[in-house]
């Protein structure tokens, strides 16, 4: 290989690991998968699904407690919206009842449900 003026390279860079703040969007991720949830008080998770029946659309909301793996507030519209969560969120309040401290709901789209303490 010298002949030809070819070199031989077996190195790699070693990959830098930083210890940084997981993040979902522009928020910091407050519960870790695999996470001890009995720091938090109520966990709630909430989410917007859309369902096409018929050439018409179907939104639904709904608040789901993640340790009593239960669902509340669920709610289906034609619209989708701010109207929506808040219809679907006052709804899960009268199921639920009062919230324990430190609460959390959380949100996958990253607006302004992503995450909220309920204290």
């Amino acid at each position: 290989m010298i002949f030809w003026n070819f070199k031989v390279n077996n190195y790699k860079n070693p990959k830098k690991t930083t210890n940084h703040i997981e993040k979902v969007g522009k928020y910091e991720r407050l519960i870790k998968t695999n996470a001890d949830l009995k720091k938090f008080g109520d966990v709630f998770s909430v989410d917007i699904t859309k369902k096409v029946i018929n050439k018409s659309r179907l939104y639904t909301c709904g608040f789901y407690n993640i340790k009593q793996k239960k669902i509340y507030g669920l709610i289906t519209k034609t619209s989708k919206g701010r109207s929506l969560v808040v219809e679907s969120f006052l709804k899960m309040v009268d199921e639920f009842g009062v919230f324990k401290p430190n609460s959390v709901i959380h949100s996958d789209n990253g607006q302004s449900l992503n995450p909220i303490h309920i204290d």
